[in-house]
């Protein structure tokens, strides 16, 4: 059964963060196995086509007006790690179950299916590359501990803004606020929590489709210290709703407030420096729910934006690094059968919904 597609549907996101506490996945959240009617998970290593491969699902599926998420490798946004399809009968997940979101198998054949691209490679002909292999591995783990030490370095100058800002929060002229912004909103659902920015190996990554789509657009301004504690009070506060909403996380701590999106009223509500170069939209002042004017210091603002840097050079590296090892993996593919294998499986999965 075909889907119109919603005018503010999100059709791309994150679910997983390079954060100052290392990895952060909301696989096991996103994906559960209740609420999906199949769930494929993709197995091979490096260079098995396994992006290339939903990304041919998720092609196929719009054309055939299908609802898509495409889910983004929160390292390198030009990779997919996932699709979700659904109608409104049906929620099929596809996704990438290789480290470091490895998928753990609890409801196989009646929900979860393995598929394996790694059975299309020459195994004896990558063997030869063990040594240029086992360097390159080594460079990008070794990448990926520097880049964690940095971001872990950088939330902790970012924390240490919002000590600055927190105490002087007015929780009470924010809750009258957010009360009367709310009205008397009905729709209740599901509570969904997703990232629109990553960072990544190709540097601070932000997803503005949904900016683009949204009936209404509401920036909270300002401060962005101030902002982000503003929208995260304005969650907390809906956490005693149950009404339907996407949540999108920050990154660096994967539990601070980037926006939240409220279906009902088909409003987005967004940090202003994460809305790029779109315009439309009003806003919201954070700074006049602090009972004093503060100002982060040049030198705080310095610092954190340079430990920043230095871990997102230390994600690209990674990044080529991995790259590098694809082309091993490339060159040992038998191309021509994991074609007519894809096609095969896309058919398959496509015919479920």
């Amino acid at each position: 059964m075909k889907n119109e597609h919603s005018a503010a549907s999100i059709p791309q996101s994150f679910i997983s963060a390079n954060s100052k506490n290392g990895f952060f996945s909301l696989y096991d959240t996103v994906f559960k196995t209740k609420t999906f009617d199949r769930i494929y998970v993709i197995l091979g290593g490096p260079g098995t086509g396994k992006s290339t491969f939903l990304r041919q699902i998720s092609e196929k599926a719009k054309e055939d007006g299908i609802s898509v998420e495409e889910i983004l490798c929160s390292s390198d946004p030009s990779s997919l790690d996932g699709v979700i399809l659904k109608t409104s009968e049906k929620r099929i997940g596809v996704l990438d179950g290789t480290a470091p979101h490895s998928r753990i198998i609890t409801a196989p054949a009646f929900c979860e299916e393995i598929i394996d691209l790694g059975v299309f490679w020459d195994a004896e002909r990558i063997a030869v590359h063990k040594n240029e292999l086992q360097l390159l591995g080594e460079k990008k783990k070794h990448s990926y501990a520097r880049a964690y030490t940095l971001l872990s370095a950088a939330g902790a100058l970012w924390e240490e803004r919002r000590l600055c800002y927190a105490p002087y929060f007015d929780k009470e002229k924010a809750r009258r606020q957010i009360r009367h912004k709310l009205g008397a909103s009905k729709q209740t659902g599901e509570v969904t929590y997703r990232f629109m920015r990553s960072f990544s190996g190709m540097g601070e990554f932000i997803l503005h489709a949904l900016t683009e789509s949204a009936q209404n657009i509401v920036y909270v301004s300002g401060n962005c210290v101030a902002a982000e504690i503003y929208l995260s009070y304005f969650e907390e506060i809906l956490k005693n709703s149950s009404m339907k909403r996407t949540v999108f996380l920050s990154p660096l701590d994967g539990k601070s407030v980037d926006g939240i999106y409220l279906e009902e009223s088909a409003t987005l509500l967004l940090k202003e420096s994460l809305k790029g170069n779109g315009g439309r939209g009003r806003r919201i002042v954070a700074d006049r729910f602090f009972t004093a004017c503060l100002e982060t210091s040049k030198e705080q603002r310095m610092s954190f934006e340079g430990v920043k840097a230095m871990a997102l050079s230390a994600l690209s590296e990674a990044k080529k690094a991995h790259a590098a090892m694809e082309e091993f993996y490339i060159d040992s593919m038998d191309f021509e059968a994991l074609r007519a294998y894809k096609d095969k499986k896309s058919t398959q999965i496509l015919s479920l919904i």
